[in-house]
């Protein structure tokens, strides 16, 4: 997606979709799952089959990079950063102690660690934090528990 700016105060910026087959249906979607900026590069967070995560990066060359040219992408794999992409069936793409439920990744420094928070999905309302010292992993088991939030309506 690309958007067009205007000088007018106010005005909404009028989207274009770029590249509605940008990951096929043999790759991962990275960037759908969960994104960070850290280090110098974007991190894409994608759903892998076995419903964990897979990790993508691209250098940030610019103010966001040029994110519409997979040839800068990096992929995780088997531990390593690649630039070959994989495929869903490549083995090795999937990051240990992840999963696919769709969340945010950020850098804590509270925490001096990459944190993950993520839902169990539906019809659950449990929320879990795991830190990582580096977007790829590893991510922690210990600190996977559920938030649980006292909802009070009056």
């Amino acid at each position: 997606m690309t958007h067009s700016s205007s000088d007018s105060a106010g005005a909404m910026p009028t989207p274009s979709l770029v590249n509605n087959k940008f990951w096929t249906k043999a790759q991962i979607g990275y960037g759908t799952a969960a994104s960070v900026v850290a280090n110098g590069y974007a991190y894409m967070y994608g759903a892998t089959d076995d419903s964990k995560l897979a990790i993508a990066r691209s250098d940030l060359n610019g103010f966001l990079g040029d994110l519409s040219n997979k040839t800068r992408y990096e992929y995780y794999v088997n531990g390593a950063w690649t630039r070959t992409a994989p495929t869903r069936t490549t083995s090795g793409i999937s990051l240990p102690n992840t999963t696919s439920n769709q969340g945010i990744v950020f850098f804590s420094k509270l925490w001096n660690a990459f944190a993950c928070i993520h839902g169990d999905g539906y019809p659950n309302a449990n929320f879990y934090v795991q830190l990582a010292s580096a977007p790829e992993g590893p991510w922690g088991t210990s600190s996977a528990r559920p938030l649980r939030a006292s909802l009070r309506l009056t």
